[in-house]
């Protein structure tokens, strides 16, 4: 078992599918491809519609034990579900997180990628035939490890955001792009707790500005940290939630308390359980009672509205008996264990998003792989239940 990482659900400042036009009858699902990445871990996925097409497609951070084959692999999507052989844009060493939105004047989604053992963001612009260029890279934080796009401040223009897994409390838990017309301006980092995990941006009080979660993890405990973005793009740091168990660092943000407020899910690898954080509406997270399944191995997690019924759902990884499980979303944020689907190795990442054209948002899931065995991206197609 390699390094701890946590997964997204797709709330990044693209076109994102994740959920889009979910239609009653939904929520089970059958097994679509399993994409081999060689012996590699697939580390985060995003997706989003990047060519214009109403189609899903997938972009896989790829971690490879050769550092010559640190890449991004970037698959667009067919009608049916299915992705088309990726195309491989080369990143820095140790890849681990992606995200797709647009970084530049025009209309197109790009891509950027969190180079771990850089410490720096590599920026993909999308040409108008399709493929891209690499731009300059970009200053990171210390070990950046999740990425996440969004519009801070509300400018028209993108910005980056990275959790730091290098870092030491309370300095530069958080880091911080902010887009300009041209580029982006010098990184601006955040304290919080130390080693830096999971990272969620959505809308935590009334203002229509995007805000940051990020979960850290230090010793026999782990922290959720909330920060709130001011009008002109900085962070306000809200409130710190001290969580005793030493895994907690998946990270999940949705309405699950049907409140109107987003909230928070972590999960605990070593408890085999999730947390519930309530939103207050006002950008503070406190701990609710709301029951939970327990989640043996629990490992990676995402969010989004599964079986069209309106409320947020979860898919969960189970590392150790290497499974992807459904949590359907019940009243007061609680959850109901759903079906378990098997996987060929180790998951390490989850995200769901939409792919093909129907209206049911599906699960990916990023496994890990070995100097001895192949990781694998794995899709899993929403189906209409009888």
């Amino acid at each position: 078992m390699l390094r701890r990482s946590t997964a997204i659900a797709i709330v990044s400042g693209s076109a994102v599918l994740a959920g889009a036009g979910v239609a009653a009858g939904f929520g089970t699902f059958r097994v679509g491809e399993s994409h081999d990445v060689g012996a590699a871990i697939v580390y985060q996925v995003a997706v989003a519609d990047l060519n214009g097409d109403r189609k899903g497609d997938a972009v896989a951070a790829v971690d490879a034990f050769d550092e010559g084959e640190n890449r991004v692999e970037v698959f667009l999507g067919k009608r049916d579900g299915s992705l088309r052989a990726p195309m491989v844009l080369s990143a820095g060493l140790n890849p681990e997180g992606v995200d797709i939105g647009r970084l530049n004047g025009d209309r197109r989604p790009d891509i950027a990628v969190a180079n771990y053992s850089d410490d720096d963001v590599s920026v993909f612009i999308q040409r108008r035939n399709g493929k891209f260029r690499r731009a300059p890279d970009l200053e990171g934080g210390p070990g950046n490890w999740q990425l996440e796009i969004a519009d801070l401040n509300r400018d028209g223009r993108n910005d980056i955001v990275t959790s730091n897994y290098d870092n030491v409390a309370p300095d530069d838990a958080i880091s911080v792009h902010l887009g300009k017309r041209q580029g982006f301006r010098p990184v601006d980092n955040y304290p919080g707790g130390q080693t830096g995990y999971g990272l969620e941006i959505g809308k935590l009080n009334g203002d229509r500005r995007p805000d940051v979660v990020g979960s850290t993890y230090q010793g026999t405990e782990g922290t959720v940290d909330t920060y709130v973005t001011r009008e002109n793009g900085t962070l306000r740091e809200g409130n710190s939630l001290t969580l005793d168990n030493n895994s907690y660092s998946p990270l999940g943000l949705g309405d699950f308390a049907e409140s109107k407020a987003l909230d928070a899910v972590v999960a605990d690898y070593d408890s085999g359980s999730l947390t519930i954080l309530a939103g207050d509406g006002t950008g503070d997270l406190a701990a609710s009672l709301a029951p939970t399944p327990p989640v043996e191995g629990v490992w990676g997690i995402a969010s989004g509205n599964l079986n069209g019924k309106g409320r947020a759902d979860l898919a969960v990884n189970r590392y150790d008996d290497e499974e992807v499980q459904v949590l359907y979303g019940r009243n007061a944020g609680g959850f109901s264990a759903g079906p378990t689907y098997p996987l060929a190795h180790p998951p390490e990442t989850v995200a769901i998003g939409r792919l093909g054209k129907d209206a049911g948002a599906d699960i990916l899931v990023g496994t890990e792989g070995s100097l001895d065995t192949d990781g694998s991206l794995d899709t899993f197609l929403n189906k209409r239940n009888p």
